[in-house]
């Protein structure tokens, strides 16, 4: 968990679910629950269109809005759906949403892998923390790829036919 040591004994808890939180003036209650608890990624998942998740994100996204961050209001209505309100979840592995690296690269192509052997396929690339690679669509990452060599990659999209 994110923390900053103010003195010996005394921390300062800096998770996102924690910092959005507060400002959204959430109950301490609610803040102490997910302070500890892992950011969960709204930017891919999938619910069935009766799941009773839906409900339970549009009535905390009504609070947030309120008072806190647009910005954060969706990630933040997933996690205290779950955390909070305590909603069935099935956490996949982060090669269907891989977020910030470290990335890797077949050798012998441009596909993305997990970092670690046996490098699976990644899924979907989540650009999160790469804002050079969302203002520029050609700007190129240095990663290492399965030979170990380095190798500078777009991670954005390309059309078919269009070269990385």
């Amino acid at each position: 968990m994110p923390l900053r040591w103010i003195f010996p004994g005394y921390a300062q808890i800096r998770s996102f679910l924690y910092k959005s939180g507060r400002h959204a003036r959430l109950p301490y209650s609610v803040l102490r629950n997910i302070a500890a608890k892992a950011t969960l990624n709204a930017g891919v998942f999938a619910l069935e269109g009766t799941a009773p998740h839906w409900a339970a994100m549009q009535a905390w996204q009504r609070v947030l809005l309120r008072r806190g961050k647009p910005f954060t209001a969706d990630q933040m209505a997933l996690s205290l759906s779950i955390y909070e309100d305590r909603l069935p979840v099935n956490l996949l592995s982060q090669r269907f949403n891989y977020m910030m690296g470290p990335w890797r690269v077949k050798a012998d192509s441009q596909e993305l892998v997990e970092y670690y052997y046996p490098y699976a396929p990644v899924g979907i690339v989540h650009l999160a923390d790469q804002k050079k690679c969302r203002l520029d669509t050609w700007h190129k990452v240095e990663m290492p790829d399965t030979d170990g060599r380095m190798r500078a990659v777009r991670l954005r999209y390309c059309a078919p036919g269009e070269r990385l």
